[in-house]
């Protein structure tokens, strides 16, 4: 009886570990940015294939945004990095976070000296 308890909880844990949703880093450029709808177009590199492809995100309340306040202020164009997780049933991919990610400036160039 036992030995039945014991398989049977190791099978309910294995199935459990099997539905966690583990968070992928996403990055591409934002084609839409869709309030209404709660989702995140993004065009981004296929890792498998090298081909472009777009990823519809969806983002809830809890999803936290750098680099803007919210959904609203993502344009199209913009580079951005997402931490999702993916449904294992549905394949659905939902956002924990959004980053906009800033360009960084080009170092100044150097004045060239005066002459004398």
């Amino acid at each position: 009886m036992k030995k039945n308890l014991l398989v049977i909880a190791l099978v309910v844990v294995a199935l459990a570990i099997a539905n966690v949703a583990f968070a992928d880093a996403i990055s591409g450029k934002v084609v839409s940015a869709d309030a209404t709808a709660k989702t995140i177009t993004i065009s981004k590199v296929n890792a498998e294939t090298g081909a472009e492809e777009n990823a519809v995100i969806s983002v809830n309340d809890a999803t936290t945004y750098t680099g803007v306040s919210a959904l609203e202020g993502l344009v199209a164009g913009d580079e951005v990095t997402i931490e999702a997780s993916q449904d294992a049933t549905t394949q659905a991919w939902t956002a924990a976070s959004v980053e906009k990610v800033v360009a960084e400036a080009a170092p100044a160039a150097e004045a060239a000296p005066a002459a004398e």
